[in-house]
């Protein structure tokens, strides 16, 4: 994803991103790229793609969901074959379903509540490169040591999940984010909250 508000910390991702990615061995790895989202500034990281040559590498603009998560899913049959990388939320939630390794660059993802697989590292090809060989080394055993579980994961019911919104509903020290509701939205937190 594009980096908000900073043309040249989007190329700088970008640049440091192919590097790393082209750098490794192509006999080991063959490499899904996607375009992100139709982010602000996402045209500048398309632009960087164009310095691709390498075989082993393909540029896809979008898997769509099906495919996505199917791609995630050969990894549930042969655990470390596949690793999520990049500064997307996915490999932050998406990823732990399938029980893939991820790979976060940079801060985009910064605050966000990670597995104990989520391998973070600097926006610099060198260091991206070291996050995705130590994440293929930890995809090999981590499934066997208990490494991995998914905070995004839950045996939370409804109920519990109910409860949780009418203990909260008046605690203004508890910070919201505020979204727009759609007519959907809206219907599920009522039901949810038991109002008609």
């Amino acid at each position: 994803h594009a980096l908000p508000l900073s043309a040249d910390e989007t190329a700088h991702l970008a640049r440091e991103s192919i590097r790393a990615l082209t750098d490794l061995d192509e006999q080991e790895f063959n490499i899904i790229i996607t375009h992100p989202n139709s982010d602000p500034m996402g045209d500048l990281i398309v632009k960087a793609y164009g310095s691709i040559r390498q075989s082993h590498i393909k540029i896809i603009p979008s898997l769509g969901r099906k495919d996505y998560h199917g791609l995630m899913a050969l990894n549930l049959s042969q655990p470390g074959s596949v690793i999520c990388v990049g500064n997307s939320t996915s490999g932050i939630k998406e990823a732990g379903f399938f029980k893939c390794v991820a790979v976060n660059i940079g801060d985009r993802q910064k605050s966000r509540l990670k597995s104990g697989l989520v391998l973070d590292c600097h926006v610099d090809a060198p260091a991206i490169k070291m996050a995705v060989l130590a994440a293929c080394k930890a995809a090999k055993t981590a499934f066997e040591d208990g490494q991995m579980i998914n905070p995004y994961a839950s045996e939370v019911s409804l109920s519990d999940i109910r409860s949780m919104i009418i203990r909260y509903a008046n605690d203004h020290s508890v910070l919201i984010k505020k979204h727009l509701l759609t007519g959907i939205q809206y219907v599920i937190l009522n039901l949810v909250l038991g109002r008609n």
